[in-house]
């Protein structure tokens, strides 16, 4: 359930964020749930891996690539959506001043 959670929060921040709106309250505990969650699925994977069971811990690696991957991706939705702010943001000024 924690992954779930920590989607969601990721989601929320995304959104958040392109929206123009402070996000900070949703990022620390994200990001907190992100470390948990990676570090448990490192810990597992490692455990698996001692034991014989390669399925499970080639199935944790798995889930914390995507883990990471799905961070990235959210960090470029937050990059892109400022980018596209700030021209939007100069068409309205200019629009506003009689300059448009």
């Amino acid at each position: 359930m924690q992954s779930a959670d920590r989607v969601a929060l990721l989601a929320v921040s995304v959104w958040l964020a392109r929206t123009s709106r402070s996000n900070f309250f949703v990022k620390v505990p994200m990001l907190a749930m992100y470390l948990i969650s990676l570090s448990a699925l490192g810990m597992q994977a490692l455990q698996n891996f001692r034991k014989g069971h390669y399925l499970l811990a080639g199935l944790s690696v798995l889930l914390f690539i995507l883990a990471i991957f799905l961070a990235r991706e959210a960090r470029k939705a937050i990059r892109m959506g400022r980018e596209e702010e700030a021209p939007a943001l100069l068409v309205a000024g200019a629009k506003e001043t009689g300059q448009g």
